[in-house]
């Protein structure tokens, strides 16, 4: 039933993927939608932090819909990447700001100091070039070439957004 139509089939969808297409969409939504009421509504009563990707988690008691949004949870973040833009709101080692590598800290020689995790990309910058005596150090020369090939943040950008990498 679900092969294709060129294949003597029905043309019907896998609805387990579709679903589970609508429900990370929905995900997205909860991330980059600002403005609409149910987004609004589902940060309101299951997000407690202000964090723009905040951690969730699903409690006995929440509704079936924010249950499976939590379960595909893990997709919907590892399929997000932000443009840097001014780089102030993109945070160098914990964001996905460099396409195809995902976080730097994942990518780490050794432990970043508590203190440096949450730096912003702009602050990894000066005059429009990298610093790079604050963090060559800590990555293999396979991440240090992905930093050298993205321009470094400058003031005249917009702000930072979250875009879908896939």
């Amino acid at each position: 039933m679900c092969k294709a139509k060129q294949e003597e089939g029905l043309g019907i969808r896998n609805m387990h993927s579709m679903n589970k297409a609508c429900v990370m969409k929905l995900g997205w939504g909860i991330i980059h939608d600002n403005n609409n009421l149910w987004a609004d509504v589902l940060r309101s009563k299951y997000v407690k932090t202000q964090d723009r990707i905040p951690q969730v988690q699903a409690k006995g008691k929440d509704s079936p819909l924010w249950k499976t949004i939590c379960k595909v949870w893990p997709q919907v973040i590892e399929g997000l990447g932000r443009s840097v833009g001014n780089g102030v709101e993109v945070r160098f080692w914990k964001d996905n700001w460099l396409e195809g590598i995902g976080p730097l800290v994942q990518h780490a020689l050794q432990d970043i100091p508590v203190e440096n995790l949450n730096v912003s990309v702009a602050n990894m910058e000066s005059n429009i070039q990298w610093r790079w005596d604050f963090f060559a150090h800590l990555l293999s020369p396979i991440q240090i070439i992905m930093v050298m090939a993205s321009y470094p943040p400058s003031s005249t950008y917009h702000r930072g957004r979250f875009k879908l990498l896939v």
